[in-house]
């Protein structure tokens, strides 16, 4: 269910899977996204479902990305629960930009782009040909987080 709702919300791009994954209290996929604009994109989501869940409740407050240089901005839902955006470029070049939603026990979903390819085996990352931007802006991602929370 999960791929399919996250499919749904990426149309007309399309989404090579790598890895989906469905287990009792959640799921996760993760793959390449062709938007026709350069090199493929790395597009994650997990969705975590069950208490405690996997997802970290205040991200902003220990990324090690932020305080290399890059952004982070939580805001509190009218739920309680914490919609958190963060955008940092790693030590090999590499841009992320993630849009996360958690409850505090640690379940909601967690969405992010890359501006490199995935690949199953770790020695071809850093070899990947890198676009400028990630396929998908943090408006895209949120659609793509709901899409992915309903659906996975």
């Amino acid at each position: 269910m999960l791929q399919r709702a996250v499919a749904a919300a990426l149309e007309p791009a399309r989404l090579e899977l790598l890895q989906s994954v469905g287990y009792d209290d959640g799921a996760y996929l993760d793959g390449n996204l062709d938007d026709g604009r350069g090199a493929p994109s790395r597009v994650f989501v997990t969705v975590s479902r069950q208490a405690p869940g996997t997802l970290q409740p205040h991200p902003c407050r220990s990324a090690k990305a932020v305080r290399a240089g890059g952004s982070c901005a939580e805001e509190v839902l009218a739920d309680g629960k914490v919609r958190s955006v963060l955008d940092y470029v790693d030590e090999h070049g590499i841009r992320r930009t993630s849009v996360q939603v958690a409850a505090g026990d640690g379940t909601g979903v967690l969405a992010f782009a890359e501006t490199r390819a995935a690949s199953p085996d770790p020695r071809d990352l850093l070899q990947a040909r890198v676009r400028p931007v990630p396929a998908l802006d943090v408006a895209q991602l949120t659609r793509l987080a709901t899409a992915a929370q309903q659906g996975g």
